[in-house]
């Protein structure tokens, strides 16, 4: 889906305005010009795109805590001969 703010045909740091700002202030009844409807679109596509952007973001690092707990758990194996195990445990018997 494409957004209205990618058809929006601004150039860089070009005025919405056409013409006198002053006209815009304190008129309540006069209607909204289409340069500043589409102004308010677009601002509001930007704001879908974050919000979407942050819940993809949530969505990929909700499971970070459990998983680096999990991760940090570090356990060594030893492996060794059975005759390794019996002679340690004749040790522990003759010690007690």
């Amino acid at each position: 889906m494409q957004s209205r703010l990618s058809r929006v045909p601004f150039k860089a740091r070009e005025s919405i305005f056409t013409g006198n700002p002053d006209i815009y202030r304190g008129d309540i009844q006069s209607a909204c010009p289409a340069a500043l409807a589409e102004c308010a679109m677009a601002l509001e596509d930007c704001c879908e795109e974050a919000y979407e952007a942050e819940k993809l973001v949530r969505d990929g690092t909700r499971d970070l805590p459990r998983m680096s707990r999990i991760l940090d758990n570090e356990r060594v194996f030893l492996l060794v001969d059975e005759g390794t195990i019996k002679r340690y445990k004749a040790d522990l018997i003759e010690c007690a």
